[in-house]
């Protein structure tokens, strides 16, 4: 399975789109995502779920919401890699997963390549590079999430990395 929060919220499995419809559930995966590969705190956790303040039975019900995206996660058909999957920690949880299983990744290493590129200097292959990183972005960070995920400061984070790259890319052409 491959997440997609370079945009609106998506799971696919190969091309194929795999529908995360719980609000809960789509909270939870969007931060697990957006923290890779650091964990999310079971407070960080309990406060993007629960905004206004978490119900009595919030510990059992991040159990109950994790098992429910882990099995969202598992692949189908036979596994060429480890599927990404959720680990607990000692504070929380951490979504494991490689760095190409998530956009977010993916565009990371482009921009990291193309900076690396540009100090060389080699202009036009970091062009290529940008180029390639630019074309991860489908919008915002987890653009269809709650304002309480797009705010988060991992989300912030995200968003002024493609503002970096978009002027790098402007340097490059």
């Amino acid at each position: 399975p491959r997440l997609l929060i370079l945009g609106p919220l998506a799971l696919q499995r190969g091309r194929d789109p795999v529908p995360v419809t719980s609000p809960m559930l789509r909270r939870l995966l969007g931060l697990l995502a957006l923290k890779h590969p650091e964990p999310s705190t079971q407070r960080e956790i309990t406060d993007t779920l629960w905004p206004s303040g978490p119900p009595s039975s919030h510990q059992s019900l991040i159990h109950t919401y994790v098992s429910q995206v882990r099995r969202l996660l598992e692949p189908g058909g036979p596994r060429t890699v480890p599927a990404p999957t959720i680990v607990r920690t000692p504070t929380g949880y951490l979504l494991q997963a490689s760095r190409n299983q998530i956009d977010l990744g993916h565009f990371d290493e482009l921009l990291a390549q193309a900076e690396r590129l540009h100090r060389a200097p080699d202009p036009g292959a970091a062009y290529e590079s940008l180029t390639q990183a630019l074309r991860w972005w489908r919008g915002p960070v987890l653009a269809d999430a709650d304002p309480v995920l797009r705010q988060h400061s991992a989300a912030v984070v995200a968003n002024e990395r493609r503002v970096k790259a978009v002027l790098l890319y402007a340097d490059t052409a």
